[in-house]
């Protein structure tokens, strides 16, 4: 081996050394911006969470009033109808009646789409504290009927799931 083809081999060795150590610096800046950007990930997923949470509790605080005024007509319309109901006069009530069952209809749509359902529960079926508020006591003679609901006065409405409003029950209590 000359001399001049050791020089071209320790020049290649050393460029391949180079190399090699160029290489490991990139593969260790490739490592770092990979865990930059897991980690940026993840603040963007948390930002989105936290950005998603604070959007329900704007929307509940601004809808929250206007949901309450929907439901409390909604009990109006049940209270005309009701009356309509136990006095018919004339054709002219019927159609006030349609009216009045179709708007109620919409007016508990509009709620259906903000996640706010009506329950009302079947007289004879059991009390529960959790969702009904009892607005009168009834006397009975019979031991079976004692807590349970005689009859609703107002419907009860779920919101996201939760109880946001009791239904208004009269309840049956036993006396011997």
């Amino acid at each position: 081996m000359t001399q001049q083809s050791s020089t071209i081999q320790i020049e290649v060795f050393n460029q391949l050394s180079q190399l090699l150590e160029n290489q490991q610096h990139l593969n260790n800046r490739l490592a770092k911006l990979d865990k930059t950007i897991v980690a940026k990930d993840e603040q963007i997923k948390q930002l989105h969470t936290l950005a998603n949470a604070m959007a329900k509790d704007v929307f509940k605080k601004y809808a929250e009033p206007l949901i309450f005024d929907l439901v409390n007509y909604l009990h109006q319309l049940d209270r005309q109808l009701d009356f309509l109901a136990k006095n018919k006069a004339d054709e002219k009530d019927d159609l006030f009646t349609k009216h009045l069952v179709q708007t109620k209809a919409d007016i508990s749509q509009m709620l259906k789409r903000m996640n706010v359902v009506a329950y009302k529960s079947q007289p004879k079926s059991q009390f529960k504290p959790a969702l009904h508020q009892p607005v009168e006591v009834v006397q009975t003679t019979k031991q079976q009927l004692n807590n349970k609901i005689c009859k609703t006065v107002k419907t009860g409405f779920y919101w996201d799931d939760k109880v946001k409003w009791r239904e208004q029950v009269f309840i049956y209590k036993y006396q011997h």
